[in-house]
């Protein structure tokens, strides 16, 4: 027979029960940790020297930022910790920086072979390619896609690199793909741009002036370029139908920066532009004394610039009044990005020969003012 419970034990189940109520439990803390805030002057924190020649710009994800150099290697590097956590070396050089898929970091060399690997940097796919892509080589959805100068897409299977289909756009390609959606835009160099649905199948197409050389940008439902002729448009990126167009008085070199309702992009008449995405208004522009060769960032409210010049200009998003600037050492190779909690670009190294990945934070020293002169910062 069932003893009955004593009185003590009926009081440590009760006090159990209560501290397990949903009511009573206390609250997790939250382990995350608070984003740093973008924040000027700055000042070096740390570098990663490393041989070679960076190409283009570091791409970002989960704050982890990627870049490749021409002599063929790609580097992964952790922001937080300031260390290299893999390199990958291709069988040939390489002139394009990576590209980032949902867990996948894909590269193509000179000769034409696409590389596949997974965020740990191990590498899945080799693929050789006899006809040289013109377009970036992106995965999306399950596919690896690009374009060729014949005028030829290809949607390859990332795992065994066996083809899924093609297109034959008519033109050769030498911009996108990038996406909206299932669908994925490419720009011709007759001025089309043409959206294939996962099938390979005509979405739509639209017929641009001038030809269509920097990627668009996909946001909210939209679809945003410019042309080699200094028009810059909105179509809507379901049914590829003009919502607006005007003209610069520079083509756009890099593909624009989305945030909210606006975009932000650089063009060649060496200014800074900040448009709304639903009009097409000019909400502010800014010259900047050097060519801009980087494209632009957007990190906490500010539009981040580098041009031919060491200098790093930030402007506020909203006003583009000028928000900070760093005076780096050399001119940037690739411009500068924000990677929580620190402000990243690739400078050269004098002392190595090489390059050096640099890490800035916000300068907290003690600003002293002494004798006559202005403020001084120790």
């Amino acid at each position: 027979m069932r003893k009955a419970a004593s009185a003590f034990q009926v009081a440590v189940l009760a006090a159990a029960l209560v501290a397990a109520s949903p009511a009573c439990r206390a609250a997790r803390p939250n382990l995350a940790p608070q984003p740093e805030a973008l924040g000027f002057p700055l000042m070096e924190a740390g570098a990663l020297p490393f041989e070679g020649t960076a190409n283009g710009p570091v791409r970002v994800r989960y704050g982890e930022a990627y870049f490749t150099t021409a002599e063929g290697r790609l580097y992964d590097v952790d922001a937080l910790s300031r260390r290299v956590v893999w390199t990958f070396k291709a069988e040939a050089p390489i002139s394009a920086a990576p590209e980032l898929g949902d867990d996948t970091v894909v590269i193509h060399d000179e000769t034409g072979a696409i590389y596949v690997l997974d965020s740990s940097g191990h590498l899945f796919l080799k693929r050789a390619w006899t006809e040289p892509e013109t377009s970036a080589v992106r995965e999306h959805g399950g596919r690896i896609l690009f374009g060729c100068g014949s005028g030829r897409i290809q949607a390859l299977d990332p795992h065994d690199g066996r083809p899924v289909w093609e297109f034959d756009a008519g033109a050769p390609v030498c911009s996108g793909p990038v996406f909206s959606g299932s669908i994925a835009i490419f720009g011709l160099e007759d001025g089309r741009l043409v959206a294939l649905d996962e099938r390979g199948r005509p979405a739509w197409t639209f017929a641009a002036r001038g030809t269509v050389r920097v990627d668009p940008a996909a946001a909210d439902g939209g679809l945003y370029f410019g042309t080699s002729e200094r028009y810059f448009y909105g179509l809507a990126a379901a049914t590829g139908k003009r919502r607006w167009m005007f003209r610069l008085a520079g083509a756009p070199l890099h593909p624009p920066a989305a945030a909210g309702t606006r975009l932000v992009f650089a063009a060649s008449d060496s200014v800074v532009y900040c448009l709304s995405a639903r009009s097409g208004e000019i909400l502010w522009w800014q010259g900047v004394p050097a060519r801009v060769v980087h494209a632009p960032s957007i990190a906490d409210g500010r539009v981040l610039a580098s041009g031919v010049s060491p200098e790093v200009r930030a402007y506020d998003l909203r006003s583009g009044q000028p928000a900070g600037a760093y005076h780096a050492q050399h001119e940037p190779v690739a411009g500068a990005q924000w990677v929580t909690p620190y402000l990243v670009l690739i400078e050269p190294d004098p002392a190595s020969g090489g390059e050096r990945f640099v890490f800035l934070e916000r300068d907290r020293r003690p600003v002293q003012t002494l004798g006559g002169t202005g403020p001084v910062r120790r």
